[in-house]
């Protein structure tokens, strides 16, 4: 149930991105690095439960972003995958011998090439983070960003016909979880309403406090006490927060039998939910969730991690990730929750490129 949040509000920085990565706390994650070569380029977190070791959100040194969140499913047949949606994102940050690319021929290139075959349900932001070609001010304004999803009205089509291009101009606020980006949850449409708040109010404050105040939206909870509840009330709760403060996913119900589907099928990110008598299966992971076949008797669910991207007009990036849990789901001391990242754009300076 991860959240999106973007803004070219900000006067000082065309690009603010926030990100929550919601998950089981003992789903094995490593923290934001640099990858090993010949991907040195990339910067990101890695899921290390399923062999690809995608990601879920990763930048590179040349300006290429990519956000990642799982569709919410209503078929176990919809949502199973073959392949791991983490290799949707690393396929975009690892193209970086086309500099000269655009993001739309590589969306191209994604459905000619079949690799969105065999996929589950989600959602992608990716873009090449550079000035505007076609702004009076371009260091104001960037080249837009695409939105895509293979779940529109016309399945992995969607991607090419019903691509949202955004971000291209100043005063932008979006929001992106697992439904479709012309169809937002409660959870954001707070978010958007919160984050224009937020640089609303930034006015003469500092990146530090700044990233306070960015912070405190992704930790803004208004999560409805699912305790004893079943999982249907907990799925429609995870809708409605943007923060989500650690639950323990529902034990066996009438529906199951007797077995804990929620528990046994946790690598799919099942969610069993009654629905006027019916079982229904709502998978809604995070990325690469489907086929890995760890189990933890302990169904601890909730924020994991939080990021903070900030892209100012001389194109220094600042990526703040903040890990709130360890790998054995226990709390992170503040002093070392946080890893923090800066560096230029290579290429900021040149001719823009065109992503739309």
């Amino acid at each position: 149930m991860c959240i999106l949040l973007l803004t070219t509000a900000h006067p000082d920085y065309p690009l603010i991105v926030l990100n929550n990565r919601d998950e089981f706390l003992h789903r094995p994650t490593q923290p934001a690095a640099f990858w090993e070569p010949p991907y040195s380029h990339i910067f990101s977190g890695r899921d290390l439960a399923r062999p690809e070791h995608g990601t879920w959100l990763g930048i590179t040194r040349s300006g290429r972003l990519a956000v990642l969140t799982n569709f919410c499913e209503d078929s176990s047949a919809a949502a199973i995958s073959q392949k791991s949606r983490g290799s949707i994102v690393t396929s975009f940050l690892t193209s970086h011998e086309d500099l000269n690319g655009s993001t739309e021929s590589w969306l191209h290139r994604l459905l000619a090439d079949g690799k969105m075959k065999g996929v589950g349900g989600f959602s992608l932001l990716c873009g090449i983070l550079r000035p505007s070609s076609s702004s009076s001010d371009p260091k104001a304004n960037l080249e837009k960003i695409a939105v895509v999803c293979n779940r529109t009205a016309a399945g992995d089509e969607g991607v090419e016909s019903s691509a949202h291009w955004i971000a291209g101009s100043k005063g932008e606020t979006h929001g992106l979880s697992n439904s479709l980006f012309d169809d937002p949850w409660p959870k954001v449409v707070i978010g958007r309403n919160l984050l224009a708040e937020t640089i609303e109010n930034s006015a003469g404050k500092s990146e530090d406090e700044l990233l306070e105040g960015l912070f405190a939206i992704l930790s803004h909870d208004t999560m409805p006490v699912t305790r004893g509840k079943d999982s249907a009330t907990q799925l429609e709760a995870l809708r409605h927060s943007i923060f989500i403060p650690t639950f323990e996913t529902s034990p066996e119900t009438p529906e199951t039998n007797g077995h804990d589907e929620s528990v046994a099928d946790e690598s799919r990110g099942v969610e069993v939910a009654a629905n006027s008598g019916d079982r229904v299966e709502h998978y809604c992971a995070t990325p690469d969730e489907e086929e890995h076949r760890w189990i933890h008797p302990e169904r601890l669910y909730g924020t994991h991690k939080q990021t903070v991207i900030l892209l100012n007009k001389n194109g220094k990036v600042n990526y703040v990730e903040r890990t709130l849990y360890d790998n054995d789901a226990k709390p992170v001391d503040r002093k070392d929750r946080d890893i923090v990242c800066k560096f230029d754009i290579d290429g900021w300076d040149d001719v823009p490129t065109t992503t739309a």
